[in-house]
């Protein structure tokens, strides 16, 4: 899936879950909902912890 809308509110990332699909050249692009997640960004701008899909996820920034 691929992240499709996403809001930032201070350190918090809102977004939604999507998975493309493939369309015919000319026709509109469309996207079946997968779901959404939320991650918080810690202070040392690094780390990250939060929900994807309802389930626990934390991770670390390794490239700007």
């Amino acid at each position: 899936g691929v992240i499709n809308q996403g809001t930032i509110d201070g350190n918090t990332l809102r977004f939604t879950v999507v998975r493309p699909i493939p369309t015919l050249p000319g026709r509109p692009e469309q996207s079946q909902y997968m779901g959404q997640g939320e991650v918080v960004m810690a202070a040392d701008g690094k780390t990250f912890s939060g929900k994807i899909f309802g389930v626990a996820a934390t991770g670390t920034r390794i490239r700007r």
